[in-house]
């Protein structure tokens, strides 16, 4: 079996990990960054599964009790660090772990203000220096690495300086630029991209036997995220109005401050934290896709459909991307997301105001 077969459109990335696997050239330490839903997770598992089989020549079966046991969130010699917060259980990591295991979609995070803390990586370090219980090695995946606290990161940083032998360390992360430089320069880089929206429509087809229109219209919203056209077509989120066209067009009939408190609130409970995320990154797709169509280049995803962004400035346009992108970062935070909103419409508001676009 082929290491990565099932990884779709990061084929650099997947070329760059199997040469290191044939020719036996594995590093100890690997920093994998994309943006959310792009695989991160994926690739670990698999080239932590690569890595530790040794039932074919190649280095992979993929069918084995270890391959399948690392899948699974099983191995002894194969394990997570994940942010949390100090009220998170070890039943409450379990039940995460099988989640993410049936459904193959759910993310590996907690709701609030988690991080990963010196706790986690002083167990991190000290398991790395045991003898395994099976394979030949040990494998560690930090999820979400940009959530390490500072003292957890110099601790992890003494680790990978000096890496125990047969130990592999990977670290995911959706925010690269929040890694600390120094451990960046001590792992290797792979870097995700953005999946097509054809690529991401095509596996909604095979793996959820969506019919093709509605598997492109909801790859169209993902904004180059497997994993978010996933949660997308498992929630019917595409069938909930909370396309950016539709939260302008009800934000333009807003004639007081009253009215903007009412309509982020109704939308914080009809589309919940996880929603809002995704309002926000797809109107932050439209905006860049107004300004493609205004240099006569085609959209990149959902068509611009939305007459009061159409008639502002590029000021302007600025503006509510920088507010869209603050609401998605209070929003992973614990910031409730009605304020989240509010404060994000009131900046909409106030840009219409000044162009005469609307409100």
């Amino acid at each position: 079996m082929i290491p990565f077969a099932g990884i779709r459109g990061q084929d650099q990335a997947v070329t760059f990990l199997r040469a290191a696997l044939e020719s036996d050239r594995v590093a100890h330490a690997y920093l994998i960054a994309g943006p959310p839903g792009t695989g991160k997770l994926s690739i670990a598992l698999d080239m932590a599964a690569a890595w530790m089989c040794k039932s074919e020549a190649y280095g992979y079966c993929g069918e084995c009790s270890q391959c399948r046991r690392i899948r699974n969130f099983e191995h002894p010699d194969a394990r997570l660090t994940i942010p949390r917060t100090g009220a998170i259980t070890p039943d409450q990591e379990m039940d995460l772990l099988v989640a993410r295991r049936t459904d193959g979609m759910s993310p590996l995070s907690f709701e609030g203000n988690t991080s990963i803390r010196i706790q986690q990586v002083r167990e991190l370090a000290r398991r790395m220096v045991l003898r395994p219980f099976e394979g030949h090695g040990r494998v560690e995946i930090v999820v979400d690495a940009d959530r390490m606290m500072v003292q957890a990161a110099n601790a992890l940083l003494k680790t990978l300086e000096e890496p125990p032998d047969d130990t592999l360390i990977i670290l995911l992360t959706s925010i690269y630029t929040r890694i600390l430089p120094t451990i960046r320069s001590r792992a290797h880089l792979i870097r995700l991209c953005r999946i097509p929206p054809e690529t991401i429509a095509q596996v909604l087809v095979e793996k959820r036997g969506t019919n093709q229109r509605k598997a492109l219209a909801i790859a169209s919203a993902a904004d180059g995220s497997i994993g978010r056209a996933l949660l997308l077509l498992e929630d019917g989120m595409e069938e909930k109005g909370c396309m950016p066209a539709s939260l302008m067009s009800d934000l333009a009939g807003c004639e007081a401050s009253s009215d903007v408190s009412i309509l982020a609130s109704r939308l914080s409970k009809e589309l919940g934290r996880e929603g809002l995320m995704i309002l926000c990154r797809e109107t932050r797709m439209i905006v860049h896709d107004i300004r493609r169509r205004s240099v006569e280049r085609p959209p990149l995803g959902i068509d611009p459909d939305t007459d009061v962004l159409r008639g502002l400035d590029d000021l302007s346009l600025d503006c509510i991307v920088s507010a869209f992108a603050k609401c998605e970062s209070r929003l992973r935070g614990n910031v409730m997301p009605a304020i989240a909103l509010h404060a994000v419409l009131s900046c909409c508001c106030r840009e219409f105001r000044r162009e005469g676009a609307g409100v």
